[in-house]
């Protein structure tokens, strides 16, 4: 299973719902700091938990920023890409495709690399 930062989770045998504080490495096995309404983190085995929503980060400035930069990227790799097949006179509709699988394939995998959520394997 894998688990990020404020994944909401619940614990099979009490059916309490928690979001995901952290995850600890023991020499036992792993354990998982869970908040749990009202009450101090709890700590359970991943074998306990049960994953029912992914916690999303807001988006900050920093992440539209980049956002717009890797767009811009993609964009212009694309464009270096098509005058470059246009140079060997390759027909209009396959440059459209190249173009449009340059910047989808460019840009998710800057998003992809860079802004993806972490997740830990528990």
């Amino acid at each position: 299973m894998l688990l990020g930062i404020g994944d909401v989770v619940r614990i099979t045998r009490s059916q309490t719902l928690g979001t995901v504080l952290g995850v600890a490495h023991h020499a036992s096995g792993n354990l998982v700091s869970l908040r749990v309404a009202g009450t101090t983190p709890v700590t359970v085995t991943p074998g306990e938990l049960e994953l029912v929503a992914r916690g999303l980060k807001p988006m900050t400035t920093t992440r539209a920023i980049a956002t717009l930069l890797f767009g811009l990227i993609a964009v212009a790799l694309a464009i270096g890409n098509v005058i470059y097949l246009n140079q060997h006179h390759i027909n209009v509709w396959m440059l459209a495709f190249v173009a449009q699988a340059t910047l989808t394939s460019i840009f998710a995998y800057l998003i992809g690399l860079f802004l993806r959520p972490r997740r830990v394997a528990v």
